[in-house]
């Protein structure tokens, strides 16, 4: 008993568990209770009453509910809930998230509830390890029913990505595509979708990698809203910029969306340099609002541009202040101080440069020569002022 209630309390910090930790674990024990727990696992077989009592009462003193405890204690399911899932192949690291996640899976039925999920899973051609990591994403799933929800949610995946083997690698590239109401709102959707004259593979591709977005959560009636929105803004259906579109306003209703442009304009852009710069980057407008302001504040108030240029650039507000824009910012400055390189640049050239491609220009050339430059990369070096020229975005 002790081990299982130690695996199903070791991992209430996840955000999305289905108890919050006021109501199974207080955070200021837990770490005592799961070292004094393994004290416990760890002794001998003529010490584990007295350990079961210590570890009731550490969890009475840590504030588990009572109702919970008790339904613990007292059924039998939990064990046999275990046992199923290791034979299953689920890994036991793979048991305390889905457990996290999902408590209530403990006292399931297994052979009513569980075992015809991984039934059909290995009948459509999911392996053991493709079905351990599906159920761990997507716990919810062992609970719903196979005839009502996962065979014509697959189906449906099928008809729609063209064949069994496609739905299965678009379910393992992301699970979650399960959470959505594939028959209400992903199919009618894309059939819209295809019929405006979005290409097959972009929605292909979307429903693979972005099962959260619009076409797949929004009901039919709100998603041919937006996209009548948007295609009267100017957005072409057959290009990936109608996509990312419908990605960033399905996030916002109507009155999201206009808190945003209210939001843009107390930074000092106009309607149209809004609207453009959704044109050109649309993701922007469904940023945290934190995080524009900060990028924002850094581009006018330490190269003084106004947002009229940042308007012409919107991709560099997507990028992390601290990670990508002063670091970068920073390993320029040191460079054009010691005039290794021309102090005129185009710092949105800069900040949209791969990875690799920074590296090799800025980095690797002049690692040896100027060794602090790691450290300004790394952000450990900040300037209070640029002495090269940013004029140009």
């Amino acid at each position: 008993m002790h081990r299982f209630v130690r695996n199903c309390i070791s991992l209430t910090h996840t955000k999305r568990a289905a108890y919050s930790p006021t109501q199974i674990c207080s955070p200021s024990c837990l770490q005592s209770f799961e070292s004094l727990c393994t004290d416990v696992s760890s002794t001998t077989s003529s010490t584990n009453q007295n350990s079961s009592f210590t570890v009731r009462t550490l969890i009475n003193s840590c504030g588990f509910r009572h109702q919970f405890v008790l339904r613990l204690e007292s059924s039998k399911r939990p064990a046999s809930v275990l046992k199923f899932l290791e034979d299953e192949g689920v890994s036991r690291s793979q048991i305390e998230i889905i457990v996290s996640k999902y408590p209530q899976i403990l006292f399931t039925c297994v052979q009513k509830i569980l075992k015809p999920k991984f039934e059909f899973f290995r009948s459509v051609g999911f392996s053991e390890a493709d079905t351990g990591r599906l159920i761990t994403i997507c716990p919810f799933i062992l609970v719903r029913s196979v005839e009502n929800y996962l065979i014509p949610s697959f189906e449906s995946l099928r008809a729609m990505l063209g064949g069994q083997q496609n739905a299965v690698d678009a379910i393992n590239l992301n699970p979650t595509v399960l959470r959505r109401q594939v028959t209400k709102n992903l199919a009618p959707n894309v059939e819209f979708l295809r019929n405006i004259g979005t290409p097959n593979w972009r929605v292909t591709k979307m429903i693979a990698r972005r099962s959260d977005c619009a076409v797949a959560s929004n009901a039919p009636h709100r998603f041919r809203k937006d996209v009548k929105f948007l295609t009267e803004m100017g957005f072409d259906p057959s290009l990936s910029s109608f996509i990312q579109a419908i990605i960033a306003k399905g996030h916002l209703t109507e009155l999201n969306w206009e808190d945003r442009l209210e939001f843009f304009r107390s930074l000092g852009f106009s309607n149209e340099e809004i609207i453009s710069m959704f044109k050109k980057q649309p993701i922007t407008l469904s940023l945290s609002k934190e995080k524009i302001r900060a990028a924002v504040e850094f581009f006018i108030n330490t190269f003084h541009w106004s947002p009229t240029q940042l308007s012409k650039k919107p991709n560099i507000l997507l990028y992390s202040l601290g990670k990508r824009i002063i670091p970068r910012c920073s390993v320029l400055q040191i460079l054009v101080s010691r005039s290794m390189i021309d102090k005129s640049v185009m710092v949105s050239s800069l900040l949209v440069m791969t990875e690799g491609d920074f590296l090799e220009k800025f980095m690797t050339n002049y690692k040896d020569e100027v060794p602090e430059l790691l450290d300004a990369y790394q952000g450990k070096l900040k300037f209070d002022e640029y002495n090269f020229d940013p004029c140009k975005i």
